[in-house]
């Protein structure tokens, strides 16, 4: 199958973050994360982790955690994985926390 095909234009992922839920964006989130669209990720996750969303919102703190540190921005990166942590949801605040023990040693060096 030809990639080209494949790719979703930037303004439908736009488009789609604008109008979708927490809960919806945490799952556009990984699509767009699967599709190699890091900027779009990053925008549903944004949008999900900073929602009200006490179910949602810490899962997209995660990944959004991982992303930024993938891309070298390890400040940030602690920031939303420490608010994963905080939530103490019973998911991906402890898995955050593995996360978050990584990412202090990468720092570390």
């Amino acid at each position: 199958m030809d990639q080209s095909l494949r790719a979703v234009p930037q303004s439908t992922w736009r488009f789609v973050i604008s109008r979708v839920a927490p809960a919806e964006a945490l799952a556009v989130g990984l699509a767009a994360y699967i599709r190699d669209n890091p900027n779009a990720a990053e925008d549903a996750w944004t949008k999900a982790a900073n929602s009200d969303d006490s179910e949602w919102a810490p899962g997209a703190a995660f990944g959004l955690g991982l992303l930024l540190a993938k891309q070298g921005e390890p400040e940030r990166a602690e920031k939303f994985l420490q608010r994963a942590i905080d939530s103490g949801h019973s998911e991906w605040a402890p898995i955050a926390v593995v996360k978050g023990i990584d990412l202090y040693a990468i720092m570390e060096k």
